[in-house]
């Protein structure tokens, strides 16, 4: 994985990936975690939302998966963005 940042073309250090904590539809069954392995910088942290990484076709498998796997379908009203530092991302 490159330690630069991987959106739009930013040269910065990436010291971050993205989390998506995702809530069950009426809030029944245990939320999921899908942590993305993208690397991203401060600057473009502070400008991203949870809709900046679902797709309308990404979502249809996601919710897909959870019910294959017996599960409720996650809400996407619900779903919240989350970081995750990474553990080898300098800070120079």
């Amino acid at each position: 994985m490159s330690a630069e940042c991987e959106r739009n073309d930013c040269d910065n250090q990436g010291r971050w990936m993205p989390v998506l904590q995702l809530r069950p539809k009426g809030h029944h069954g245990e939320p999921a975690q899908a942590v993305m392995t993208l690397r991203i910088c401060d600057q473009c942290k502070a400008k991203l939302k949870a809709a900046d990484f679902i797709s309308d076709a990404g979502w249809k498998q996601l919710c897909a998966s959870f019910v294959a796997q017996g599960r409720p379908a996650p809400s996407r009203k619900l779903t919240a963005l989350a970081w995750q530092r990474i553990p080898d991302a300098q800070d120079n």
